[in-house]
């Protein structure tokens, strides 16, 4: 009795070790994904004209 007690406690942790691994797997903890802030959008400043300048 005392080995089908350990083989069924043995065999619990097993489930719920792999249950807790699949979960931590599907919502990203082990391998966050690192994003960068670059937009494809073009920087671009404005250059206001003076008074004086021709063009």
């Amino acid at each position: 009795m005392k080995h089908i007690k350990r083989a069924f406690k043995l065999l619990s942790y097993l489930i719920v070790v792999t249950l807790i691994s699949i979960g931590l797997g599907f919502s990203g903890v082990i391998f966050p994904i690192f994003k960068r802030d670059d937009d494809n959008e073009d920087k671009i400043e404005m250059v206001e004209k003076r008074k004086g300048d021709k063009d």
